[in-house]
């Protein structure tokens, strides 16, 4: 069973520059975050990602995607609208992007890809 490490376990981890950085990373079990890999159908095939929560979604962003780029894929897709500046209040979507990865994670089955710009 996996156990979310405490603050001083996490912070060793982050000091010590073991973790790579990769375009997707596991960060909880079934849990990816990632920015290219949102645009890559093969690894999305391949990781078995099921559901998709883009919190970069819009034309301005680098991960220009939305629902129906994934038809044909049994995804799963959540978008946020955001702007990628500062200013932008995104803490507004905290709450139903919660809901999304509770839903998905409830099902055994599931693996969800969080996407930012």
């Amino acid at each position: 069973e996996y156990v979310t490490p405490g603050g001083y376990e996490l912070e060793k981890i982050l000091n010590r520059g073991s973790v790579a950085y990769t375009h997707v990373n596991e960060v909880w079990p079934n849990v990816y975050i990632g920015d290219e890999t949102a645009k890559d159908k093969y690894n999305l095939k391949k990781l078995g990602i099921t559901h998709i929560l883009n919190a970069a979604e819009g034309t301005w962003n680098n991960v220009d995607t939305g629902a129906g780029y994934y038809t044909g894929m049994d995804i799963v897709y959540y978008g946020v609208v955001a702007e990628d500046i500062t200013t932008f209040d995104l803490s507004q979507y905290f709450f139903s992007a919660a809901q999304f990865i509770e839903a998905t994670l409830s099902n055994p089955q599931s693996k969800t890809n969080k996407t930012f710009n």
